[in-house]
């Protein structure tokens, strides 16, 4: 078989052509080859070929990884040239790091390291999204961050080299922390790029910032829509309606907008069906509160705790407009300052508040007046779920409960401070979505 004439005669702009025996290029495989084949010269000389990458990988699973990355990258840009000139080889690389990107004179260079086992990069990118490093489990992640790496550098090198030397300096000090454990802007771009092309939606600052600091680069990414569980749907026509249907779970509730009250009442169904409970809401007041809101006028509903009487109420702003309220929800996950952009989380919020508290009060109130924000590591951990989640412990739970609610999977080190600070009854997170 002549390797290099075989991959030659593939049009450049056409990736839609067979490979041999009907395998088509789209869906190039290492297992669609017999064991006779040379599996890593046709692959390397497909990328030299069709996309101008010059590779000297002999790892056949690494190489396939690499291959279908670099296709899905051309195919969503429509421009076969994005790599053209690359070099990528396997090295030992001393650090430990996976890879490593270069340029030398006038060649840029991707590196990856020998002794990785390339095999079970899976189990690799899922143990890094559990301790919070990367932005996805999509064992594609770390070849889209690599190449999405070099497509910043080559493009504009002047930035790239700016934002390799810089710290996050933003308003808000949590946004890198969102998809990775580092606040060097050249990483948190690599990252944003990866966790686009695995079609995570991420909030609108988060991209913002990334477009402002990798200058003119005009990469394009599949469409992301952010996906979150329905859950409950309950509706009631009026509010006596939504009132009565609470007072079953014994919940007296007063509303001022049939809106907020079908969002009250799908919340509590929600967290009711997950603790397995009837009862956990037992003795909860919800209540109008103009004079609670004089300074927080945008502020939709605060969790109001008695100690000593054990009066606990939610306490509701009367002057949200809730027939625009999509458009406030959505803007608050915008600025990452909550998770979803469900309405019923704002009383999702709010309820679970309640839960903590009734759980273990003095537990509830010494960390309310003992705590404050969380040191650098807290804010790492806590900054998967929103910015408002780092503000505190109880805030974190209650941000946590409205992701999780929502079919939002966190890493595993978020769920295990989560478990520490709750006081709640357990609650039964629905799968995620």
């Amino acid at each position: 078989m002549n390797i290099q004439k075989l991959a030659g005669n593939i049009p450049v702009n056409q990736i839609s052509g067979k490979l041999k025996n009907g395998v088509s290029l789209d869906k190039v495989s290492t297992d669609s080859f017999t064991a006779g084949e040379n599996v890593a010269q046709i692959l390397n000389s497909k990328l030299k070929s069709i996309y101008g990458i010059n590779s000297s990988i002999e790892d056949k699973k690494l190489l396939g990884k690499i291959y279908s990355a670099v296709q899905e990258f051309c195919r969503i840009n429509q421009d076969d040239k994005l790599f053209q000139n690359l070099k990528i080889s396997t090295d030992k690389i001393y650090t430990g790091d996976l890879s490593r990107t270069s340029k030398i004179g006038g060649t840029y260079e991707i590196t990856f390291n020998k002794d990785t086992d390339w095999k079970n990069i899976g189990s690799i990118t899922e143990d890094l999204f559990q301790k919070g490093k990367i932005g996805s489990k999509n064992p594609d992640y770390l070849f889209y961050k690599d190449l999405g790496d070099f497509i910043n550098f080559s493009q504009t090198p002047k930035t790239y080299r700016e934002c390799r030397l810089m710290a996050y300096e933003g308003e808000n000090m949590t946004l890198p922390f969102r998809l990775c454990n580092n606040t060097n802007v050249g990483e948190f771009n690599a990252h944003v790029i990866a966790s686009k092309m695995c079609k995570e939606a991420l909030p609108r600052d988060i991209e913002a910032y990334f477009r402002k600091n990798t200058g003119n680069m005009s990469l394009k990414f599949p469409e992301s829509i952010p996906k979150f569980l329905e859950g409950s749907k309950i509706s009631f026509k009026t509010i006596d309606e939504a009132a009565a249907f609470l007072r079953q779970y014994g919940i007296k509730a007063e509303f001022s907008d049939i809106k907020q009250a079908n969002c009250c009442a799908q919340a509590v169904e929600d967290l009711i069906q997950a603790a397995g409970s009837k009862d956990i809401f037992n003795g909860l007041k919800i209540i109008n509160s103009p004079d609670s809101f004089k300074e927080s006028g945008k502020t939709v509903a605060k969790f109001d705790f008695n100690y000593e009487t054990f009066e606990n109420n939610i306490k509701l702003n009367p002057n949200i407009d809730w027939q625009n309220s999509e458009n406030m929800m959505t803007e608050d996950f915008n600025i990452m300052f909550h998770p979803t952009t469900r309405l019923k989380d704002y009383f999702t919020h709010e309820l679970s508040h309640f839960l903590d508290f009734n759980g273990n009060p003095e537990k509830f109130l010494k960390m309310e007046n003992e705590f404050g924000r969380f040191n650098k590591s807290g804010l790492f951990i806590t900054s998967k779920v929103s910015d408002y989640a780092t503000e505190h412990p109880a805030e974190f739970c209650a941000e946590y409960i409205c992701g999780k609610m929502a079919g939002i999977e966190y890493p595993k080190i978020t769920d295990d401070m989560f478990k520490q600070f709750w006081n709640g009854c357990k609650i039964n997170f629905p799968a995620a979505c």
